[in-house]
């Protein structure tokens, strides 16, 4: 990816007994309005007690039914310690990108966000900001 990619970093807070247990900052869609996205999602704060698990998204297939689906064409996830990346082909991925962010406690449960969702505008259309 080159300078034709959007970029975005997210920071994620997970706290097991708040209501809602995850925060992320800055917080809403992302907008992808070139032929290529990354956004990033960085845990905090350090030292971690939770990571992202091997797959830190569950893909469901919109808002409303939140039923899981296979991971979507034009996408890639990535993850390394305390970060999980989700990179997006705008030319083959859908419109409108639905999902659950995995996070994975010291004790070994698993605990989802509200679904974080990724916006796909044409290339050119929109403004590239969050």
């Amino acid at each position: 990816m080159d300078a034709i990619t959007t970029r975005h970093a997210v920071t994620v807070t997970f706290d097991r007994d708040a209501s809602p247990k995850f925060t992320f900052d800055p917080a809403g869609e992302s907008h992808i309005s070139t032929a290529f996205g990354v956004v990033t999602y960085l845990l905090t704060p350090k030292p971690l007690t939770v990571r992202f698990p091997s797959n830190p998204v569950q893909w469901i297939d919109n808002e409303t039914n939140r039923r899981p689906i296979d991971q979507p064409k034009g996408t890639e996830i990535t993850r390394a310690p305390g970060r999980a990346a989700v990179r997006i082909d705008t030319a083959q991925a859908p419109d409108k990108l639905v999902f659950y962010l995995l996070v994975e406690t010291e004790d070994g449960n698993f605990f989802g966000s509200d679904p974080t969702i990724v916006t796909m505008l044409p290339p050119g259309g929109g403004s590239g900001g969050r």
